[in-house]
Formats: structure tokens, C-alpha cells, sequence
């Protein structure tokens, strides 16, 4: 049996990984670390890991198993990612395969986290020619420090060179240590040459800025002799050689005693400002001519804070403002109170972008004022601009005119009104004449034609005769050739009894059903009952083929709460259909309508009502005809405990009659005793609601006393209130008496089975004295000098005797765990421990048979267990003896590996896999019965009992477990059984 190789020292770590490469070649091992003197000379000393060119493990130094937390042996050929999944997909994996792919070296700083150690460390990477060497070296708190600054540093100076200003630091000598790319650019230096460089000697060295350095010199002087934060405007050339203005604000830095310590500089670019304050004094200046000149008002134009920078022209007198004390002054402080409470909102509104025309009274003076606020270059109101124009003689003329078209439109429009009521007055009456008297002939049309229709439902007493005569006098007084009188039935489907007779002679088409589909169809009566509306028509209509002929048609549904229940339809009207035939029909259907409709839910409750009764009878009839039938006595009472309802099993169950039943109670058919339990249970039965089941005793029709089982229940009424309690009867006499032969069997076999351990028990010191003799003596006599016939005798009986005392054993082992005499212990144990304890004893009659037995554990797998190892190691015995008692040639491999963790416990799963001749399928549940083999010549060939398999399976169900079988005949079994054992955390190891 081969394990992993423990701890070894570099050199003979390398040589196992070598031979191990020879050993499994391509098998997915990895292989031999090969590596130069100079390779492993360019690396740290402190922590060592080689990867293959197929990133597996090839070496693990020992400074590096403590770093990465994992042992040589552990992880030597295994992925990277799975030997160190806490380190997987990190920046690990990516700058090696970075390091493969290109060579070369690397390296970078990490803080190892989660089960690697928490610190920071410097991991370098060499490429060699057989894979990669990685070095880890612990950062020391210096060094960290050091690299702190460092990246404190570049950020200052990344910062520095985003400043839109140019910075510069120069030492008490006027040296420069420091300058951003901002002031570079501006200079035009490139390069180094600038460092540690003053201005003199950086003027030979860039000389198209001389003049700007040495002047820059006698700056720095000055800011030196004040002591204090100094600006200078200096001109400056940049590098296309273009003068530049800038401001340059110089502070001077001293130490605790006084003395020069540093310069810091700021350059700002003020040119283009210097040129937009030039361009707006040109503004100005051109403002302030066009006031000067402006004829009949002012032009005034005023800053951002509203105060005049350009004011003038003659219109400034009206607004009651000084044109020589307007410059610099604000709005508040120049204008007249009233006129300033006008103005300043409207300004401050200018200002923000809008363009305003309003007009102002100023005295008897008014004056149109336009302003307009006045962008700068970045599209931002930079000031404001606003223009007078004295409007007085134009508002007076504009007012006289609109006075005269004022009264002029007033008297216009009071003629037209006037005329116009007139007209209205006129119309009104012609059509309150022609209403009134339409109106009187159709409400006499109307009441005689209700009065008949009232007559047809008072004396006809068929329902078709109801909606003929219905349909017959609206025809008549309507005067049309076809209709129809329908009602909707309870499938959606408009029913037509009274369909004019003459309209199926004359219509041709298949289907005359008096029935209709109102969702299939989209003829206009149909529209009316979908829409729920009057819809009519005079022509356009079309009707299907064979259909009668159509020139007008209306159709009014009958509609009752919000539901249309029916419909009344007329077609060909000699003139057509008009508006007073439209009022008159839906009148009528109204009318029509509710009377049907009332008709209608009569006639439905009168048929829902019959059917209700007749059901309610056919069901008390099947459940009397139920009750009648059942074998079981059935039996009901009221809440007083009156008997209410029986079925015949009752009665001849008890031996009474229906008379001596009616009427009576408990206390009447049964024993005082009995009928008192009886009583009891009903009571509370009542009180509590529900059901109940309970077991009593009953006299029965031959005057035995019964074991029953009463069933009991509740009913109630509509209301939910008790009405009484329905029962069963179940007779259990039988059952009772099953029940107590049962038990006396069972109290039989337990003394049988008492007695039997006692019989096993002395009888087992009985079987081992003589064993033990005819062991001991058979060792005494193979310690003398036997020849071969003798010796084979003497090694025959020692076979037979240990045979006889394997068997004892397995029968008192069977003995104590159907007696529960088998007791599990708690205890930790070595996983690799039990699985060699369980292989170890039958290796030798393994190999004298040329069969390879060998055990495996996954490598997920907890090292330590806890549980009952004995019971494990007894099943893997008979496990392992049963697969080299039947396995001629092949291997024989006892493993174990973790199925799941869940908190502290786990769940391991143990095979046996042999490649012997297998189990046929239908012999599989047999070999696990006691003294049973597969095959009934197995015992002569192989020998045993039969009792190995069957002591396994009951010792893995001790364990909470299962025994199972995979065995294809010819290919070999695979036993396997699974058990929960306890984990031991790191803290405990």
C-alpha cells in the first residue's frame, strides 16, 4: 500500500516529484521540478513555490507552506486553482499566465486574506524553462512606509499637473525642484535640463525666455525682502515665440529660526482677460455715442450689480434722472422711488436673459422702454441695455381711437342681439306648435297601442300566443311587413317565437331555427343588442342569400337593470323609419320590457323552485337508499336524545324495531350501565362541536356484550346551530381478540428469544475451551518436527478451528444486536486509520491469490472523525472478506470520501469495489438474509455461512445508515454504506 511521502527537505521533495512523474507519466501528475542554479539565485529566500508549464505544483518550500497554508504532500501535482482555491481567480492566476505566455519577470505587492495568512507581502515571478518560480518575501514596515510616500508623492504631482495654473518650488538658492507639466508647457521646457537649475542658468539654457527669467530673478527678490505673499505681472514668451501676460503670485518660505527655506510660484495667463476688458471699453465707448445722439429718448446701459456704466440722451429728464450723476451708480440710488420699484425687477429679469417691452407713466409723461440683456463670449448675460422713447402723443391718439371703435362696436353688436332674440323667439314657438301637436298624436297613438298590448298579456295564456299578439299590433299600428318579438335565453341567444309567419314562406335559407347566435353575427339587430341601443335604417341594408328582402329596418332592445333581456324589430315600412317611429317602439319596448321581464323571473323562480324541491327529495331518497344499504349501523339523534334515523343494520344489529325506536333514547334499548357512557359522550359531543371516536361495549341482538367503535359527529341547520349528533358502529370484537393473540405471541418469542441468548451465551465458553485447545496444541505441534503429510493435517485442523471460531463469533455478534445489546460509542478516530485496520489483516490471503488490494481516501475527506471506529472497521472486515474470499485476479480497493458537511457533522461514504465474479440481480436482496449465498455451490467452493453480509447490514442501520450493492454480473460488485460522524475543529486537533 503506497502513501503520500511526508515533510522532506528541498532536495528530496524534488527528487519524489521526479520518480512520481516517472510513476504515473501522463496520467495528469505533475511533472519533475527542473530548475537552473542562476534561476533560483534571482529569487528571494523566504518563501518558494514552482509551478509546471501546465500551472500545477511541482515545489513547495517550507518557509512557503507556512505562508500559503497547505503541505507539500497535500498539493504536489494539483491545478493551482484547486490546490489553493482561496487564492483562485485572483491576481495570482492572471500575471502567471501573463508570465507563461511572455516570460520574463514580475513583479507586485498583495495582502493575502481568507485562510492564507493576513500580511503583506512582495511576490516575485521568474519564468524558467520548465514553468514558473514564484518568491514570497514579507514587506517590512519601512518599506511599506518608503512605498507609501512614494505613492503619496505621485498623486501630489498628478494632482499638480492637473491645475490649470503653472506651479513651481525653487530652494532658498532659487534653484527649481519642482514644476507641473502646466508651467513647462508655458515655458517651453523640455526635458531634465531644468532641475536643480536657477533662472540665470536656465536663460542660457532655454534663451527664448531670457528676458522673462532674468526678470523672474529680480521678482524672486523682492518676494524674498517682503516676507510675505507678492504679485507681479511679467510678460512671457511661450514656445512659438507669442508674448504672453501672466499674474504671478510669489510666496516665500522660511524655517522655525528665520532662515530662507523655499519659493512657491504660481503663473495664471491673464492675456485674454487683459483683451476682453480692452474690447468692452470699445463697447462702451460705442454705447455711449449712440445715447449721446438718440433722438426722443435714452439709451442707458448698466452692469451685472445694475449699476450705469453708459447713460445719455433726452430721455433721461423724463425718467427723473441726472445724467452727470449716473456713472457708477446703482438703480436704488439714482431713480425715483416709484419709478425704481418699475425698473429694478425688470433689469434684475434682463439680466437673467429675457427681453422685455413695457411702457411707464412718469408724471404726465409715458415712455415705451425696450431692454435686452447683452452676452459675453461664453454665451453668459454680462450686462444689460435698455432704450426710452417718449409714447405720450401716440397713446392719446391711439386712446381716441379706440373710444370711437369702442362705441362704434357696442352699438353693432347691440342690433345684432337684439335681431338675433328676436329670430330665436320666433323658431322657438314655430317648433313648440309643431312639438305639441306630434307630441299629442303620439301619446294618443302610444296610449292605445299600450292599452291593447296590456290586453294580450292579460288574456293570453300561452307564452308564443303572448308574443305574437304583441308583435301583431305593433306591425298594424306601425304598418310593416316583417318583425319579430324575442327574448334572450340563458346561453346569450336570442329566441324568436313570434316571427311574422309569412317570413319563413318567403325566406329561402337552410337553417329556420326561430334561435339566433348573437356574438356571431353582425347584422344590424345584433349591433342593437351588443351596443344596448336603438339602431335603425333606410337603406344600404344587405342580407345574406335567400334571406327576405329588406328596405328599412329598427330594432329596439328591452332592456331591464342595465341587461338586455329581449328585443322588438320591425322592417319595411312603406315610408321608412323616422324619429316618431323610434320614440314610439322604444316607448313601447320600455313598457313591453318590464312586463316581460317580471313575467320572466316568475316563471324562472317558479321552475327554480320545483327543481330545488325535486332535488332536495331525490337526494333524501338516495341518502335514505345509502343509508338503508350500508352494512354498518347508522343510526341519528336529536339534541335530546331522541332517536331521529336508523338503517336496517341497526336494527338487526340491536334486535329492535322501528317502533320500539321512535321516540326513545339510550336509556330505553340499553343496560343503565351502558347507556349512561352513551349518553356522556353525547353531551359533550354537543357541547364541544365536531366529531368524536371512542370505544365502548354494546349488547348486541343475540344478547352477547360486543366490542364496537362508536364514530360520532355533529350536524346543524343553516344557521350553524346544533341539531343533534349522527353516528357509526363498528364492531371490533374480532380485532380486540386478533389484538390479545398478538400480544401473547409476541411476549412468547420475546421469552423465546431470552432464552436463546442464554442457550448462545453458555454455549459459546463451551465451543471455545475445546477451540482454544485444539489451537493451542496445533501450535505445539507445528513446533515439531513433522513430515509434509503431517504438517498439512496439523495446518487442516488449525484452518478448521479457526473457521469454527470465526463462526462462533459471528453468531454471538448477530446474537447481541438482535438483542440491542450492541452498544455505540462516541469517540475520535483516524479515517486513513480505520480504512488500513480494515485492508491490513487480509492483504496477505489477497496477494498468495495475485490480487492487488490497496486502500484510497479523497483528499476532501476529514482527517479525523468521530464515531464508533470499531463498527466501521467490523463492517470493512466483512466487506473486505467477502470481496478476497470470491476475487480471483484484479484489484480490491476499500476507499472512503465526504458526500456533505451539515454544521458539525458530516456524511462519509465507504466502498468496497472488487472485480470478482459479481452478484446477478435477482440474487442481490438474498445475499443480505442470514445463512444465504448468491449461489448454492458457493459455500463448497468458497465456503462461510452466510452470515457475514447480514451482520453488515444490521451494524451499518445501527449507524444510521444503509447498505447497498452495484454488482453487474461478470464486472465485479461495489458495496457502499454511508453513516453521520462528528467533526473536530483546528482548535481541538
Amino acid at each position: 500500500m503506497e502513501r503520500a511521502p511526508k515533510r522532506e527537505d528541498a532536495p528530496r521533495a524534488a527528487e519524489s516529484a521526479e520518480q512520481r512523474g516517472r510513476e504515473f507519466g501522463d496520467g495528469g501528475r505533475a511533472a519533475p521540478l527542473q530548475m537552473d542554479a542562476a534561476d533560483v539565485a534571482m529569487l528571494m529566500e523566504e518563501g518558494l513555490l514552482c509551478l509546471d508549464k501546465e500551472m500545477r505544483v511541482a515545489f513547495l518550500n517550507p518557509a512557503a507552506e507556512d505562508i500559503l497554508g497547505r503541505r507539500l504532500q497535500d498539493v504536489l501535482g494539483k491545478p493551482f486553482a484547486k490546490a489553493f482555491p482561496a487564492a483562485a481567480g485572483s491576481e495570482f492566476e492572471r500575471r502567471f499566465s501573463l508570465a507563461l505566455e511572455h516570460g520574463g519577470t514580475d513583479a507586485f505587492d498583495l495582502w493575502f486574506g481568507k485562510t492564507l495568512r493576513r500580511n503583506h507581502y512582495k511576490v516575485k515571478i521568474q519564468s524558467t524553462k520548465d514553468g514558473l518560480a514564484i518568491c514570497f518575501s514579507v514587506t517590512t514596515v519601512l518599506q511599506r512606509t518608503v512605498q507609501a510616500l512614494r505613492e503619496s508623492e505621485e498623486f501630489n504631482l498628478t494632482l499638480l499637473d492637473a491645475l490649470p495654473d503653472g506651479v513651481c518650488y525653487k530652494d532658498s538658492r532659487g534653484r527649481w525642484l519642482m514644476a507641473n507639466q502646466t508651467l513647462l508647457r508655458i515655458l517651453g521646457f523640455n526635458g531634465a535640463l531644468w532641475k536643480a537649475a536657477d533662472d540665470t542658468e536656465l536663460a542660457e539654457r532655454f534663451p527664448h525666455n531670457t528676458e522673462a527669467l532674468l526678470q523672474s530673478l529680480q521678482s524672486d527678490e523682492e518676494a524674498w525682502r517682503s516676507g510675505e505673499l507678492r504679485r507681479f505681472v511679467e510678460v512671457v514668451k511661450d514656445p512659438e515665440g507669442e508674448e504672453r501676460l501672466f499674474e504671478i503670485d510669489k510666496k516665500p518660505l522660511f524655517d522655525d529660526l528665520g532662515a530662507r527655506k523655499g519659493l512657491i510660484s504660481i503663473y495664471r495667463d491673464v492675456t485674454e482677460a487683459l483683451r476682453v476688458e480692452e474690447a468692452i471699453r470699445v463697447r462702451e465707448q460705442r454705447y455711449r455715442t449712440l445715447a449721446e445722439n438718440f433722438p426722443n429718448g435714452a439709451v442707458v446701459l448698466f452692469d451685472q450689480d445694475l449699476r450705469f456704466v453708459v447713460a445719455d440722451g433726452s430721455g433721461l429728464e423724463a425718467l427723473g434722472l441726472a445724467k452727470e450723476k449716473l456713472a457708477g451708480r446703482t438703480v436704488r440710488e439714482c431713480a425715483p422711488g416709484a419709478i425704481c420699484d418699475i425698473l429694478q425687477p425688470r433689469l434684475q429679469r434682463v439680466l437673467q436673459g429675457e427681453r422685455l417691452v413695457f411702457e411707464l407713466q412718469s408724471g404726465d409723461r409715458v415712455l415705451e422702454i425696450r431692454a435686452l440683456p447683452i452676452l459675453d463670449g461664453s454665451s453668459g448675460v454680462s450686462s444689460g441695455l435698455f432704450m426710452t422713447q417718449d409714447i405720450t402723443e401716440r397713446k392719446a391718439i391711439e386712446l381716441e381711437l379706440g373710444m370711437a371703435r369702442e362705441n362704434l362696436r357696442e352699438q353693432v353688436f347691440r342690433r345684432t342681439q337684439a335681431l338675433r332674440r328676436a329670430i330665436m323667439r320666433l323658431k322657438q314657438e314655430i317648433r313648440r306648435r309643431r312639438g305639441v301637436e306630434k307630441d299629442l298624436l303620439r301619446s294618443e297613438r302610444e296610449l292605445a297601442l299600450k292599452n291593447k298590448i296590456a290586453s294580450v298579456f292579460l288574456t293570453a295564456t300561452d307564452q308564443d300566443n303572448v308574443y305574437e299578439g304583441v308583435l301583431d299590433l305593433i306591425r298594424e299600428d306601425m304598418h310593416c311587413e316583417f318583425g319579430y318579438f324575442g327574448y334572450m335565453n340563458e346561453d346569450g341567444e336570442l329566441c324568436c317565437p313570434s316571427m311574422t309567419r309569412h317570413v319563413w314562406r318567403t325566406c329561402n335559407v337552410a337553417n329556420k331555427e326561430p334561435v339566433f347566435c348573437v356574438e356571431k353575427s353582425c347584422s344590424l339587430w345584433a349591433r342593437s343588442i351588443k351596443e344596448s341601443r336603438t339602431v335603425w335604417a333606410n337603406e344600404g341594408l344587405e342580407v345574406p342569400e335567400g334571406h327576405v328582402p329588406l328596405r328599412s329596418a329598427l330594432a329596439v332592445p328591452l332592456i331591464q337593470h342595465d341587461r338586455v333581456i329581449g328585443q322588438i324589430a320591425v322592417a319595411n315600412a312603406p315610408d321608412g323609419f323616422g324619429e316618431q317611429d323610434r320614440l314610439l317602439l322604444e316607448s313601447v319596448a320600455e313598457y313591453v320590457g318590464a312586463v316581460l321581464y317580471a313575467r320572466v323571473m316568475r316563471q324562472r323562480q317558479e321552475s327554480k323552485t320545483r327543481q330545488a324541491e325535486e332535488r332536495l327529495t331525490s337526494q333524501a331518497n338516495f341518502i335514505n337508499a345509502l343509508i338503508d344499504a350500508a352494512t354498518t349501523p347508522i343510526f341519528y339523534k336529536s339534541i335530546r336524545g331522541e332517536y331521529q334515523g336508523w338503517n336496517k343494520s341497526f336494527e338487526e344489529y340491536l334486535g329492535v324495531s322501528a317502533q320500539d325506536l321512535v321516540g326513545s333514547t339510550a336509556v330505553d334499548i340499553a343496560p343503565p350501565e351502558l347507556a349512561a357512557i352513551y349518553e356522556a359522550s353525547d353531551r359533550l359531543l354537543i357541547e364541544s362541536g365536531g366529531s368524536t371516536t371512542y370505544e365502548a361495549q354494546l349488547r348486541s341482538a343475540d344478547g352477547s356484550l360486543r366490542e364496537v367503535l362508536f364514530n360520532k359527529a355533529t350536524y346543524a341547520d343553516a344557521t350553524g346551530k346544533v341539531q343533534g349528533v349522527v353516528g357509526f358502529i363498528t364492531d371490533i370484537t374480532a380485532r380486540k381478540q386478533t389484538e390479545q393473540a398478538l400480544l401473547r405471541a409476541k411476549e412468547a418469542a420475546e421469552e423465546a428469544s431470552r432464552i436463546k441468548s442464554e442457550f448462545l451465551a453458555s454455549m459459546s465458553h463451551e465451543f471455545r475451551t475445546p477451540l482454544g485447545a485444539i489451537l493451542g496444541l496445533s501450535e505445539l505441534l507445528k513446533l515439531r518436527s513433522l513430515d509434509e503429510e503431517m504438517a498439512d493435517w496439523v495446518d487442516s485442523i488449525e484452518e478448521s478451528a479457526r473457521g469454527l471460531e470465526k463462526l462462533l463469533n459471528d453468531i454471538l455478534d448477530y446474537a447481541s444486536i438482535e438483542e440491542g445489546r450492541m452498544e455505540m460509542l462516541s469517540q475520535p478516530f483516524e479515517t486513513a486509520a480505520v480504512l488500513e485496520g480494515a485492508a491490513r489483516p487480509h492483504r496477505a490471503e489477497a496477494e498468495a491469490k495475485g490480487v492487488r488490494l490497496f486502500w484510497t481516501m479523497d483528499e476532501d475527506t476529514p482527517r479525523i472523525l468521530v464515531g464508533d471506529s470499531s463498527m466501521v472497521i467490523r463492517v470493512l472486515d466483512q466487506l473486505t472478506a467477502n470481496a478476497v474470499k470470491f476475487t480471483r485476479q484484479g484489484e480490491i480497493e476499500v476507499s472512503a470520501r465526504l458526500v456533505r458537511t451539515a454544521g458539525e457533522q458530516a456524511e462519509i461514504s465507504f466502498q468496497v469495489r472488487d472485480t470478482g465474479p459479481g452478484v446477478a440481480q435477482e440474487d442481490i436482496q438474498r445475499i443480505f438474509e442470514l445463512f444465504t449465498q448468491a449461489d448454492a455451490g458457493a459455500a463448497r467452493r468458497y465456503g462461510g455461512t452466510g452470515l457475514g453480509l447480514a451482520i453488515a447490514k444490521r451494524l451499518v442501520g445501527l449507524m444510521g445508515g444503509q447498505l447497498t450493492v452495484q454488482s453487474p454480473p461478470g464486472q465485479g460488485s461495489v458495496f457502499n454504506f454511508t453513516a453521520l460522524f462528528g467533526l473536530v475543529s483546528d482548535e481541538e486537533l
